[in-house]
């Protein structure tokens, strides 16, 4: 691979929506209690015994379905596994993030059919006839076709709405840069700053639909403007006075923190030996790439900001600013109509596929010990319930694409957006007299009210109140009102 070489995103406009019927898989079970197979539930509540790999292929082939079950491996998982993953014409797709099972993918003949896990669409839901009708009004209403997870849907509603805006491909980063974003990026801020592990009253704040805002207001990308680089890599001779003319920076930084530094919460991070991130206050002397925004909030901090190599935009980009506020429109909508799940699934919609552009250049699939690679690894299944072991008879095999067709500046620079907004809104709360528990994500946790203005509009902060608040560490709470220990089985929950 050459390493200049540019290709174009998005790969391809899809010429008409990708449409299937619906339908859920419920386990049938013999006079004895025996599992047989599935009794097949479609939207019109029509039903169907599905005893067989083969006979529920032929089915979902013959009535051009997706088929949703509750899950695809485990005690609930699919029933015929590993006849489908032996088969030539399945791929079983693994999320990066969770390493979770999510789809299995069948080409048969001319079409390519899912059968999916029903959890893909939010934790809360179940799977009945409601399920099929929620997720039909879903996809209905959003108008841009079927698909198994919010992310693909979301995706294909941005493609739409480039197309509405006459909107054509335009060139990606360099490889050299989309290497640099994937390496030193920083993933949603979490931070730990509980002094007690019990607080009887905690006033949590986030901004409404804060991915859609940052999204909203502007990106970096190729299309407009003009995107150029300056200084050398590992010479620092350049400061953020030289680049302050234009809209965004990713840059190499020196960042020293003084001796005399005392701040509680800190505007930058580092990935460690073992590549967790750290928001670092500690003093010394910190070599990475970062965006300009967070270097001038370092600054501003009182730390010391040399630049050494730069990517630089002259202009940032609206081309998300239609699709988000669509989406949040119909979340909105859903919200007030009470409906919990269709509200879940849009909320879902924005940040995932907003989170598409970042993904990794790596694919990961499940295989049986018959397609195992040398280089594949066991696959330990991390969703489990109950006394379901951990170890597995499948394997993770990987596949990367060094050019793997993403914006991976779009994702890394809304992501940077939205952890300053935690910066500063902590910043300015612990200044004003508060105290900052934890954050997570887009939320900070306080132990007052907070102390400054809130609002329900796009991307300003709303407040809700927990009692009897437990912080067990970094994205892990429970409190009278919710429950988010992540890795931890409900039922060894306290609440």
């Amino acid at each position: 691979m050459r390493e200049e070489h540019v290709s174009l995103w998005p790969k391809y406009f899809p010429e008409k929506p990708r449409q299937r019927n619906l339908a859920i898989g419920l386990r049938l079970y013999d006079e004895k209690e025996n599992v047989i197979g599935y009794k097949i539930v479609d939207e019109n509540e029509n039903y169907y015994d599905i005893l067989s790999h083969d006979n529920c292929m032929v089915y979902i082939r013959d009535n051009n379905v997706d088929l949703y079950i509750s899950e695809l491996y485990g005690k609930n998982g699919y029933l015929w596994l590993d006849t489908a993953l032996d088969s030539d014409n399945c791929t079983a797709i693994i999320a990066n993030s969770s390493k979770t099972l999510t789809s299995l993918s069948f080409k048969l003949g001319r079409g390519s059919y899912r059968i999916a896990s029903i959890g893909n669409w939010t934790g809360g839901a179940r799977l009945s006839s409601d399920f099929l009708k929620q997720l039909r009004g879903v996809f209905n209403t959003y108008g841009h076709g079927v698909h198994t997870s919010p992310s693909g849907l979301g995706y294909y509603g941005i493609l739409d709405f480039m197309q509405l805006a006459n909107i054509g491909k335009f060139s990606r980063p360099n490889h050299m840069l989309r290497s640099k974003i994937r390496k030193h990026s920083s993933g949603g801020r979490s931070d730990d700053f509980s002094l007690s592990q019990q607080y009887r009253q905690v006033y949590e704040i986030d901004v409404n639909n804060s991915y859609a805002a940052q999204a909203i207001n502007g990106v970096p990308t190729h299309r407009i403007g003009h995107m150029m680089s300056r200084g050398l890599e590992n010479y620092f001779n350049g400061s953020l006075n030289d680049i302050k003319e234009y809209a965004i920076g990713y840059c190499q930084a020196r960042i020293t923190i003084p001796t005399n530094f005392r701040g509680k919460i800190s505007p930058f991070y580092i990935r460690d030996d073992e590549g967790l991130l750290q928001w670092v206050t500690k003093p010394g002397t910190y070599i990475s790439y970062y965006w300009s925004p967070m270097l001038i909030e370092c600054e501003k901090a009182g730390f010391k900001v040399e630049l050494a190599r730069c990517w630089l935009w002259t202009e940032l980009d609206t081309f998300l600013r239609e699709w988000a506020l669509d989406a949040i429109r119909l979340r909105d909508f859903y919200k007030e109509q009470g409906m919990e799940l269709e509200a879940d699934i849009f909320k879902l919609l924005i940040v995932s596929a907003i989170g598409r552009f970042g993904m990794s250049n790596e694919t990961l699939y499940l295989v049986t010990e018959k397609h195992r690679q040398s280089e594949d690894e066991p696959w330990l299944n991390l969703n489990i319930f109950g006394d379901e072991p951990m170890s597995t008879p499948y394997y993770l095999h990987k596949e990367i694409d060094y050019d793997a067709n993403h914006l991976t500046q779009v994702a890394s620079a809304i992501i940077m957006w939205n952890n300053l907004a935690l910066y500063d809104r902590g910043l300015q709360e612990e200044t004003q007299g508060n105290t900052v528990i934890s954050t997570n994500y887009d939320a900070i946790f306080l132990t007052d009210y907070p102390k400054l203005p809130l609002s329900r509009e796009i991307g300003q902060w709303k407040v809700k109140e927990h009692s009897n608040f437990r912080q067990y560490g970094r994205r892990s709470y429970e409190s009278d009102q919710t429950s988010k220990r992540p890795g931890v089985p409900l039922k060894g929950r306290k609440k």
